[in-house]
């Protein structure tokens, strides 16, 4: 059991805001209302969004500052997370929704991405490194988290991250929207010098917005990205044994620019 405030039974570090967002997913996916499914998603967006850590947001008397989008039930679900590092309300809801079985393989199946400080100044190295070394993680998503006119996004020693994303065998995203560009061609030449693997995609949240593919496209075109190394391109063998965990062996079998 984890005492309040939440902390881990172990030093590594815990991105409780990522933690948080998924219970609040499979709460969503458990729901039998469109009305509630969408509410529940909408507080995963809000939550996500944050720059700073829920952790930071409880008042002195426990209870949590008010977070736009996030009702009530949320807040409950946040408030359980942090006191115990679980949450009662949606195990229950999981384990009586008909919906159980697809929920449950969907858990650790999720990309990883940072949600969290993405405009804090500090270097954040260590937590994408802690990242790309989890065993059932295949691609890093919009790494630095930027959007143009907003936030500048994660500061960190890129070539290390690379580096350590090249071993492990996960792929780092080239992220089309333009408002994100991440990773845009001047670093993705860093990532394939150290011998990443890439994913390639439009962000689309509209479907007019699946043009922005185009951006990724160019992008890759602009780093001269060779088409083995993107894990689109791959015939549907060898990109279904890299997700089933063959991670380094298929970042070994990518061919040099």
């Amino acid at each position: 059991m984890l005492g309040w405030p939440f902390r881990s039974s172990t030093s590594t570090p815990v991105d409780i805001n990522a933690v948080v967002a998924e219970l609040l997913r499979d709460l969503a996916f458990a729901q039998t209302s469109n009305q509630k499914m969408f509410g529940y998603k909408r507080a995963v967006a809000a939550v996500l969004s944050l720059d700073e850590s829920l952790k930071d947001l409880v008042r002195p008397d426990r209870t949590l500052e008010k977070i736009p989008s996030v009702g009530p039930a949320s807040t409950r679900v946040i408030l359980e997370v942090l006191e115990t590092g679980g949450s009662p309300t949606v195990e229950d809801a999981v384990a009586t929704s008909a919906k159980r079985a697809d929920i449950e393989r969907r858990r650790n199946a999720t990309l990883a991405c940072p949600h969290a400080k993405l405009r804090s100044p500090d270097d954040q190295t260590d937590r994408l490194l802690r990242a790309v070394e989890q065993p059932h993680v295949r691609i890093l998503a919009h790494p630095r988290g930027r959007i143009a006119g907003s936030r500048a996004g994660v500061v960190a020693d890129w070539p290390v991250v690379f580096a350590a994303a090249a071993r492990a065998g996960v792929a780092v995203e080239i992220n089309g929207d333009p408002a994100r560009q991440d990773l845009d061609y001047t670093l993705a030449i860093d990532a394939l010098a150290a011998g990443c693997l890439f994913a390639l995609d439009s962000d689309a949240h509209t479907t007019f917005q699946l043009r922005y593919s185009d951006i990724a496209l160019a992008h890759a075109r602009l780093a001269g990205i060779p088409r083995d190394r993107i894990v689109n391109c791959w015939p549907a063998e060898r990109l279904l044994g890299w997700l089933a965990g063959q991670r380094s062996n298929a970042s070994a079998a990518t061919s040099s620019p």
